[in-house]
Parts: C-alpha cells; sequence; structure tokens
C-alpha cells in the first residue's frame, strides 16, 4: 500500500507533535481564562485533536506505540493544565478543580490502558 503525499505528512511523528504542542496550548488557555467561551471553544479544538491522535493510533497497530502514544498525549495535558493554572495564579478556585479533576480522570485512565496492553 502506497501513501499520499499527505498522508505520509498526518501520519509523521513531526505532525503529531505538532498536534500534541496545540493540545498543550489549547488545555493551558482552557484553564487561563476559564470563561463559558474559552471552555467551549478549547473544548471543542481539544475533541478534534484529540479525535486526530485517535485516528494516528488506530493506524498504527502497535501496542507499544499506541501507548506511548496515549501518555505522550497525558503528558501533554497534564503539562497544559500546569501551565494555565500558574498563569492564572490560583485566582479561579473552579480553574484549579477543573485541573486537578481532569488530572486524576486522565491518570486514572493511563493506568487502565497500561493495564489492557499488558
Amino acid at each position: 500500500m502506497t501513501l499520499l503525499p499527505v498522508e505520509k505528512i498526518l501520519y509523521s511523528t513531526k505532525a503529531l507533535g505538532l498536534i500534541l504542542l496545540l493540545l498543550t496550548i489549547s488545555i493551558a488557555y482552557i484553564v487561563y481564562d476559564f470563561t463559558q467561551t474559552s471552555i467551549m471553544y478549547g473544548t471543542i479544538v481539544a475533541a478534534i485533536l484529540l479525535g486526530y491522535i485517535a485516528y494516528y493510533s488506530r493506524v498504527h497497530h502497535s501496542p507499544k506505540e499506541v501507548l506511548a502514544v496515549t501518555t505522550l498525549t497525558t503528558i501533554s495535558i497534564i503539562v497544559g493544565l500546569i501551565i494555565g493554572i500558574a498563569l492564572n495564579g490560583y485566582k479561579s478556585f473552579a480553574a484549579a478543580l477543573y485541573a486537578s479533576t481532569l488530572s486524576i480522570s486522565i491518570l486514572i485512565l493511563l493506568y487502565l490502558i497500561s493495564r489492557l496492553y499488558r
């Protein structure tokens, strides 16, 4: 199976790195601003980026690679949460609660996925 030039770009690790960077920035923006508008648009952007990561993981069938992408995604989201809280300066208790809840749920999800691919 030959890949088209667009598919070569989409399946490259550089594109995945860019998507993870955009995901980190999007999550940091959501936590930093934490208004209804930023949550709404930031969640849409994050869902699109996570959809691409899920498609990337589906194409690569190696369990180790899927686990690596999931781990990098988790680290990217948690770094975005930390950056958003650091820039916000703990001014918003709701943003801190959102960040801690999201971090805990993502870590539990990562633990369950790692148990699945043993």
